[in-house]
């Protein structure tokens, strides 16, 4: 039995990456399964933090079912549920079975927060009411719900990748044998790079020689790279900017490469 689990932040590349690894014959790919994504978000964003012992199951479930094939789930808010999964899933001590998978993918904050606003769906969420504080919204203690929906539009997504990008450094520290991070931008750029550092994460740590390699992308929309510079307005630019000063002031090294 093999599980993997894309995470991220809404808008950052998760789906483009579930394609990719759908392509590929080791793999067994779901996007947003509505029984494992409803658990994952009732979790995660409304806060029922007793489903865990649902969901936990269902995945279990789910890999033995397409055993042996990687079976690859792409719920990015179970970025916050990294700690439970892993512990649910351990590697094993020899080393045969390499437990949970995560890969997680991170954008741009400009790029994210642009396709967030043009995003009916995503920016739906923005709106539901949550429990506070949302580790996944990026709502502390000190702020209330009231508070957060007072702020501009493209100020709240920002807040959400935010949050996201720190709880991403934090899985990837935590277990670096367990968590593979990509850029989004670099694989638009080198692809082939990026797919072959993929390709040997997924085989795990003892490798795999029947292991097919995964398939290039069909599509690579190197125009995504800028399009928030056109989409974006010049205050919008401006207030985002000032608010990456103010979250590199806060924790310095957690924006670099992403500023």
């Amino acid at each position: 039995m093999r599980l993997g689990i894309i995470v991220g932040c809404g808008r950052s590349g998760t789906n483009w990456l579930a394609k990719i690894l759908a392509e590929s014959e080791a793999c067994t790919v779901t996007r947003e399964d509505k029984p494992l994504f409803n658990l994952v978000v009732d979790i995660v964003v409304r806060g029922q933090r007793d489903r865990i012992k649902t969901l936990i199951p269902a995945y279990r479930n789910r890999a033995m079912q397409y055993a042996p094939s990687l079976f690859v789930d792409k719920s990015h808010p179970a970025l916050f549920l990294v700690d439970e999964l892993a512990a649910a899933f351990p590697a094993s001590e020899d080393g045969s079975e390499c437990g949970i998978q995560f890969v997680g993918i991170e954008r741009n904050p400009f790029a994210t927060v642009a396709s967030m606003l043009l995003h009916e769906g995503v920016s739906g969420w923005l709106e539901q009411t949550v429990p506070v504080p949302s580790p996944f919204f990026g709502i502390g203690e000190g702020e209330s719900l009231e508070a957060w929906r007072a702020k501009p539009p493209h100020m709240r997504p920002l807040q959400r990748w935010w949050a996201h990008h720190v709880e991403m450094a934090r899985i990837k520290a935590a277990y670096p044998q367990a968590v593979h991070v990509i850029e989004y931008e670099a694989l638009v750029e080198n692809h082939g790079v990026e797919l072959a550092a993929l390709d040997r994460f997924l085989q795990g740590p003892l490798g795999n020689p029947n292991w097919p390699a995964l398939a290039p992308a069909k599509e690579i929309r190197t125009d995504s790279l800028d399009k928030w510079e056109r989409t974006l307005t010049d205050q919008q630019k401006d207030d985002i900017e000032g608010g990456l000063v103010e979250y590199a002031r806060l924790a310095p090294c957690l924006l670099g490469g992403n500023d």
